[in-house]
């Protein structure tokens, strides 16, 4: 409805009734709309043989001698144009002379909308003639009626070429170009009409047509109607469509008050259309200007309009449920991109009639907001539905990264990489035309590598993502986003250092690209670094997004108070140096304050059975810890069960770089001392200094030493060199080897209640393999088994083979707290003689 108005508004003076005068070259009165047959038209088609003018006085003698009064008298008479064309063919039937009359006859006939028959005429009498331009216009006009353009064009000319500044010929000529799409050429025409008369109605309507013709000119259009209410503010047809193109335009607000000073001109799908507008321009601003989603203003005004619109509509019984839906739709799309995840759930549960029809954007929406919540197994299972019912199609990029994201932190691999597959599928490098003659660069294909390269990273194989990274970055060294993502591969890998030099680049080109700083941030808390991390937060100019959300979470993780329990439990037999082992350990951190500080308790309980008795030693103590990039110390004071005093502790381990690392502990009275030696009344100190290189996340070493002075005189010197490699990990499973080398030498004999060889040197092999259970992120579970074999030698005794196997589950049971538990059994040897038996370990933490 709404073209067909403006092409009636636009064009009907030039489709149908051309300015056409008699001698004075005077218009036709008329209302501007097309002519339609009156009732006495009616009546004078259906009356044949000429019948009405039987008995009239058609004052024939008077067309010969004043032929001008006579046109007068007769159109006086005869207002139809059906009887004046009668009237007309009466005259030319009885050979009266005069020159006009066939003019005036075609151009009555084109009136009339007599197209072909005023072309027939023409072109069978009149075309050799000259003709006044009125008539040469009318004719014009219906050649082009009738789609005889040359001919159209030709008369126009002709019509020009008498009087250039015959108006009605250039805007006939306008509206010939136009139907030829030739939109700058009749632009032209009509503006030279409008410089001569710049309230030229008819070129003014001319105008506002051929800016409808073009998407481009709609604020071109809107302008004209506004000069062409400016001549006449009583224009309702006008006026309704200046402001429907203003909400085409997106200018709601003057089109909204438009329609409140006149409602009695606007239909009922106007009001709908305003709100649908409104709703589409607030939403639309929110899906595309990440600015927009953080401003709580834009997002209310979303919520807002788009409330409105789903009131209208569900008021309307003809509503169809697919709009209903796109409107819930656009909903959950504000409520996920302001990161009310909570309402997206919410409004899910109430619009599930809703949701098989739902546009792509809405499903893409609530997933990702089920992948927010945690709920990634929802998030999948609502794409996966998706896509199988074709609601999503496959070629959605959106969607697709979704899925990928959901399959992964749920635990399945193999559509996570089938939808990775569609990603790299959907997004090579060019775009071809449909002939394959011309391509241009496709602006999603960095972004498809990109998600390969993190691929490996989100399988465990960080080596790999790091080295596509890498060739990424030789190709396209100044995309940042391949670099912020290299930065964070770095830091996942303990290259912290390394990592906050890709960061300085960017910032260096590019300081306000948020994703790096949260990036440095991470790498603050790597390092410990709490206070540059805290203030860095704080500053973001940023509201809850869900990456800040998380790295407020993480930051929280890092520095609220940790509880933690450990014990394990062993029954060996065999000799009298180990039976019914019991160890417990408890620690308790508080809150982290001043970036730095915190406080902590720990208890300890060792216990033994020995000669048919039990025998414990149980340590409780209180100290603080301190962190920093540089070091990270702890001081405790404890008392020891039936020791007069307290001890104290320290420890500290200083960072060099993300390589090396290097350990110094005292006790002065040593927690792990023998249950049987503090049953003898003999306690020792404890002194050890280690030596850590970390090459990268799966290879590390140690070289360690220990020294005790026991209070029987006994000296014990220990020395240690380990390493642990990750043969391999990927997202399902983990296989390590371990080495451990250690040498005892004590001063002392052998002749004591607790075990104290003169010198004993063991070498031992750890191979442990570990597989993926059940993953709903942030939830997991890993179980597997851990073998361990060995070779120990004491100084008197012969070498003795040493081995041990366990199976072991790995609870992740949140972002917050793990569950580890094993059940195993070893064989170990002291002085010569053998002692197995089975293994209970437990260990727990949570941060409160």
């Amino acid at each position: 409805m709404f073209i067909k108005l403006v092409f009636t508004l636009a064009v009907s003076s030039f489709t149908s009734h051309s300015v056409l005068a008699y001698q004075s070259q005077s218009s036709l009165e008329g209302d501007g709309s097309p002519i339609k047959e009156s009732s006495t038209d009616q009546e004078s088609r259906n009356n044949s043989n000429n019948s009405w003018v039987k008995d009239k006085d058609l004052e024939f003698d008077l067309l010969q001698s004043n032929y001008e009064l006579w046109v007068k008298r007769i159109k006086s008479n005869y207002p139809s144009l059906f009887q004046q064309i009668e009237i007309y063919e009466l005259a030319l039937a009885s050979k009266i002379q005069q020159p006009r009359l066939l003019a005036d006859y075609v151009t009555l006939l084109g009136w009339s909308g007599r197209y072909i028959q005023a072309v027939s005429f023409y072109q069978s009498n009149l075309q050799n003639q000259e003709l006044p331009t009125y008539a040469l216009n009318v004719v014009a006009l219906s050649a082009r009626e009738i789609q005889n353009y040359s001919l159209s064009r030709e008369l126009y000319s002709q019509a020009l070429a008498q009087d250039p500044n015959f108006t009605n010929a250039q805007l006939g000529l306008a509206a010939l170009d136009i139907r030829e799409g030739q939109w700058s050429i009749a632009e032209l025409s009509i503006q030279k009409v409008l410089e001569a008369d710049p309230e030229h109605q008819e070129a003014l309507s001319l105008l506002a047509y051929l800016y409808n013709q073009q998407q481009s000119r709609a604020v071109e259009k809107v302008s004209t109607y506004d000069k062409i209410l400016a001549l006449d503010s009583s224009e309702a047809d006008v006026a309704r469509l200046r402001t429907l193109n203003l909400l085409e335009l997106g200018i709601i607000d003057p089109a909204e008050r438009a329609m409140k000073q006149r409602p009695e001109i606007y239909q009922d799908d106007d009001w709908l259309k305003l709100a649908s507008i409104k709703n589409t321009k607030a939403v639309r601003r929110i899906a595309r200007d990440p600015r927009a989603q953080r401003n709580s203003k834009f997002i209310n005004e979303a919520l807002k309009a788009n409330s409105d619109y789903l009131t209208q509509l569900e008021a309307d019984s003809s509503s169809e449920k697919k709009v209903i839906a796109t409107a819930y739709a656009d909903r959950l799309l504000v409520l996920n991109k302001a990161g009310l995840h909570d309402q997206v759930l919410q409004l899910a549960q109430s619009t599930q009639d809703y949701q098989s029809t739902m546009p792509d954007y809405g499903i893409v929406a609530l997933a990702d907001s089920y992948q927010a919540q945690y709920q990634a197994l929802k998030s999948f299972e609502l794409l996966d539905t998706a896509f199988t019912n074709k609601q999503v199609a496959l070629d959605n990029n959106d969607a697709l990264k979704a899925g990928y994201y959901a399959a992964l932190d749920s635990g399945y691999i193999e559509p996570a990489q089938m939808y990775l597959q569609h990603i790299e599928a959907n997004n090579q490098q060019w775009i071809y035309s449909p002939d394959k003659s011309r391509r241009s660069s496709n602006p999603d294909f960095p972004s498809a590598r990109l998600m390969e390269a993190m691929h490996f990273a989100y399988i465990n194989q960080l080596g790999k993502a790091q080295s596509q990274l890498e060739s990424l970055l030789n190709t396209a060294p100044g995309n940042n986003e391949y670099r912020k993502n290299y930065a964070d591969v770095l830091r996942w890998r303990g290259f912290v250092e390394a990592s906050n030099q890709q960061i300085d680049i960017i910032q260096a080109t590019d300081g306000d690209y948020q994703p790096a700083e949260i990036s440095r941030i991470y790498n603050d808390l790597a390092d410990r670094e709490f206070q540059q991390a805290r203030e860095a937060i704080d500053n973001l100019n940023t509201s809850e997004t869900l990456p800040v959300v998380r790295l407020k979470d993480d930051y929280d993780i890092a520095t609220s108070p940790q509880l933690y329990f450990s014990t394990t439990l062993a029954n060996s037999s065999g000799s009298n140096f180990s039976s019914k082992d019991r160890n417990y350990n408890f620690s308790a951190y508080s809150s982290q304050f001043n970036d730095h500080w915190r406080l902590f308790a720990q208890s300890q309980v060792n216990h033994s059975s020995f000669f048919a008795q039990s025998e414990s030693v149980s340590a409780f103590g209180f100290g603080a810890k301190y962190q920093s990039k540089l070091h990270t110390t702890e001081l405790e004071l404890y008392q020891v069960e039936e020791l007069n005093g307290l001890e104290a502790g320290l420890s500290s381990s200083v960072f060099f770089d993300d390589y090396f690392s290097f350990n110094v502990e005292h006790q002065t009275y040593n927690k792990q001392i023998p249950v049987r030696a503090f049953f003898s009344n003999v306690s020792a100190d404890l002194s050890a200094l280690s030596l850590s290189y970390r090459q990268d996340e799966r290879n590390n070493y140690s070289l360690g030493w220990q020294g005790s002075d026991f209070s029987d005189g006994n000296q014990r010197q220990a020395y240690s060199l380990s390493g642990s490699h990750i043969l391999v990990h990927d997202f399902e499973q983990r296989l390590t080897l371990s080495e451990f080398l250690y040498s005892e030498t004590n001063s002392a004999d052998t002749n004591r209640l607790y075990f104290n060889p003169n010198s004993a040197l063991s070498l031992s092999l750890d191979i442990s393999y570990f597989r993926m259970l059940y993953k709903h992120a942030p939830t997991s579970l890993w179980h597997g088994l851990n073998f361990q074999v060995g070779s120990y030698q004491q100084q008197g005794f012969s070498s003795d083979a040493t081995w041990g196997i366990s199976y072991e589950h790995q609870w992740q049971l949140n972002k917050r707290s793990f569950l580890n538990y094993s059940i195993g059994y070893s064989e170990q040897v002291y002085d010569g003689q053998i002692e197995n038996g089975p293994v209970f370990n437990l260990s727990y933490g949570v941060i409160l």
